[in-house]
């Protein structure tokens, strides 16, 4: 069984991007553009017991950021063995609060590839071949 990857942004056009990079990797995500309904997938994932392996998670300005959606989680112990977390803001306060939840925290312009390349690394796959 591969690994479970969740995407979670609000944004269609970035879950389509991130979701079509993992793809070219072999990697699957589910994607989900709100915090609510990421939360219902992961707790129902949970209790199916097919946990997610990965968090992806925007950690914009909303009312409940990656950041909230990751806390939630870890206090259910629910939350998936690898936290990656995307913003357009990236200042240290950021990466040092990613940190202190136990994951990374990626520039979701300047550095969305890399991104994927860690998440695919993360889940085992590899590039695959253009055909």
């Amino acid at each position: 069984m591969s690994a479970r990857i969740i995407v979670v942004d609000s944004d269609p056009g970035l879950l389509r991007s991130v979701d079509g990079l993992l793809r070219r990797f072999g990697a699957l995500a589910e994607v989900s553009s709100s915090f609510s309904a990421a939360l219902g997938a992961i707790s129902a994932a949970e209790s199916r017991g097919e946990p997610f392996d990965v968090l992806v998670a925007d950690v914009g300005p909303r009312a409940c950021s990656g950041f909230d959606l990751a806390l939630v989680l870890k206090h259910d112990r629910i939350a998936p063995e690898h936290l990656v977390f995307m913003s357009s803001v990236v200042d240290d306060e950021r990466r040092e609060k990613a940190s202190v939840l136990g994951g990374v925290l990626f520039d979701k312009v300047e550095e969305l590839l890399e991104m994927v390349v860690v998440v695919a690394a993360l889940t085992g796959a590899a590039p695959r071949p253009r055909s």
